[in-house]
């Protein structure tokens, strides 16, 4: 019988302590490329959330501008033109009514429109709300806005944030007939 002639390779044997750096410094990278992606993700979430929070507190601060020009707009023409009613009725909420804006402050400002030239004219009224609840007048006016033929009527809603403070502003005519002529 012929003899076959058997080729034997001989095999690199690799050391355990190669084998185990090799597939330490692979899980390594591979961890770092998961931490940047999670890093970026966790911070792109970050993002959103913030403007999230913005957008339902400009939306709050929409409704409480349009919630009190629609106060005013009902009252009758004494009553709006009135610091007194203002402050105890049309800022005169219990309680904190929009959750969503912590710190709110809300101003209403009467002044006469157009405004007065010269020193003749009925003298502006200013009612705050600070973020207490608490109502306060800090312009009372001089009592003839009573005698004006058109009025215009400024809400500003204030609320602080962790940047800056934000501010929402609603404006509205109204004659002494009113939007359907009941406010006399």
């Amino acid at each position: 019988m012929p003899l076959i002639a058997r080729h034997t390779r001989l095999r690199q044997v690799q050391s355990p302590r190669t084998i185990a750096g090799g597939g330490l410094v692979e899980c390594m990278i591979a961890m770092a490329v998961l931490a940047v992606f999670f890093i970026g993700a966790f911070g792109v979430n970050s993002q959103v959330l913030g403007l999230v929070r913005a957008s339902r507190e400009a939306a709050a601060a929409e409704q409480c501008t349009r919630d009190r020009i629609d106060k005013m707009r009902n009252a009758s023409w004494t009553s709006m033109v009135s610091a007194d009613y203002i402050c105890n009725t049309v800022l005169a909420s219990t309680g904190n009514t929009f959750p969503d804006l912590a710190g709110l402050v809300v101003t209403i400002t009467v002044s006469a429109y157009p405004p007065p030239s010269g020193t003749t004219g009925a003298s502006t009224i200013i009612v705050t709300r600070s973020a207490d609840g608490s109502a306060s007048v800090n312009a009372g006016g001089d009592g003839n806005m009573v005698n004006e033929k058109t009025v215009v009527v400024q809400v500003t809603a204030s609320w602080p944030t962790s940047k800056r403070t934000r501010t929402k502003e609603a404006y509205t005519l109204v004659s002494t007939g009113g939007i359907s002529g009941r406010n006399k």
